[in-house]
């Protein structure tokens, strides 16, 4: 198997019948193009015929996938390929970059639940040929095919997440779609004053969000108190039967009404009766550490725990 570099046109085509989550898309890859030095498409051909294909962030002579997503995904253009086809295109990827004086390499892979028979190939062989873990985050999702179907609020949930649950509901909470321009911007605003309330950055400005949503199937939602915004939400439909949370947030003045445990229960709802497998709510972890309230509070909600593997090879 041997790799070259491809075109933005080629990568498209290669990709669009076998792409499976938004971040690998060329719309989104080009969209971030502006995030780093040097954005590269490769495609890893087996005699004449297009068998892989990856796209990289390149800085520093290292190649980055994602360089601006929270995870990425090694493309296959074959359904099922063997261990042996994961090995040889790792061989592959390897001489290219030595090839292109690069110095590394590092991946961030989805969380497991995404392509769990998948990622299991390809950790296996990122161990055997050599690789290192950068991190193991933990991330958390809620499986919608459980938390749907089942009591949730009886069987899922812990006791305090349900006592808070349950103020949330005798609180003639609601929540909304957003559907207008001026709903959307509120919804925004929320979620960055959370953010700027717990002295953490919001990476995305509004014109960032609004040009990504124009990409991908998403929803905006705000919890209101009677004529009061008081939480909100933005989610992006990732791949088939998964959504991701991407931001969500209150108004600390509101927190008495628990409008996260109200917000993560109509979301259940939402998402469950369309049919959709999971909502990924993301890490807790930053660079593999722990935030315990975090944790503790997904975990009160009815999450499942799964791991995010971070993998890089130093090539000099």
């Amino acid at each position: 198997m041997h790799m070259i570099r491809i075109s933005p046109e080629d990568y498209r085509t290669y990709i669009k019948p076998h792409n499976k989550i938004f971040y690998n898309s060329a719309e989104f890859l080009e969209l971030n193009r502006n995030k780093t030095d040097e954005l590269v498409y490769t495609a890893a051909f087996e005699e004449n015929s297009p068998r892989f294909v990856f796209a990289f962030g390149v800085r520093d002579k290292t190649a980055a996938s994602p360089f601006s997503a929270p995870f990425a995904m090694p493309v296959s253009i074959r359904e099922s390929p063997s261990l042996k086809h994961y090995d040889e295109v790792l061989e592959a990827l390897e001489e290219f970059a030595r090839s292109e004086g690069l110095r590394s390499i590092q991946f961030t892979l989805p969380p497991l639940f995404y392509f769990r028979e998948e990622l299991a190939g390809w950790l296996n062989s990122f161990y055997r040929m050599g690789w290192s873990v950068k991190n193991i985050d933990i991330n958390y999702a809620l499986n919608l095919c459980k938390v749907f179907r089942e009591d949730y609020a009886k069987n899922i949930v812990m006791y305090n997440a349900r006592k808070n649950l349950n103020t949330a509901m005798k609180s003639n909470l609601e929540l909304i779609p957003c559907r207008t321009e001026n709903e959307k911007f509120t919804a925004y605003s929320i979620i960055a004053e959370n953010r700027s309330g717990k002295g953490y950055p919001l990476r995305m400005t509004y014109e960032q969000v609004m040009n990504t949503v124009k990409l991908v199937g998403h929803e905006l939602f705000i919890v209101k108190h009677g004529n009061d915004d008081i939480a909100s939400a933005l989610v992006y439909r990732v791949s088939r039967d998964i959504a991701q949370v991407i931001y969500w947030g209150d108004r600390l003045e509101f927190r008495q009404f628990r409008p996260i445990n109200y917000l993560s229960y109509k979301l259940i709802e939402f998402y469950g009766s369309q049919g959709l497998s999971w909502l990924d709510i993301g890490p807790s972890t930053e660079d593999s550490v722990p935030n315990y309230g975090l944790c503790d509070f997904k975990e009160s909600i009815g999450c499942d725990r799964d791991l995010k593997y971070s993998v890089y090879k130093e090539l000099l």
